[in-house]
């Protein structure tokens, strides 16, 4: 997942603990996130389905 998985996830307790709701997510494929959202903007009929599995996890 990456050497920073294990910070993200104590920030996010720590954020928690202060009442501030946080979720955490670990992009795998971050070319195929920006792909997305770039043909969601233009609408040149790339797949969009990432984002509806970000937005509704």
């Amino acid at each position: 997942m990456g050497v920073l998985v294990p910070e993200a996830l104590t920030a996010a307790d720590r954020l928690e603990q202060a009442g501030v709701g946080t979720d955490v997510v670990c992009v795998t494929s971050p070319g195929l996130l920006f792909q997305a959202i770039r043909s969601r903007q233009g609408g040149d009929g790339r797949p969009v389905w990432i984002l509806d599995q970000v937005i509704t996890g």
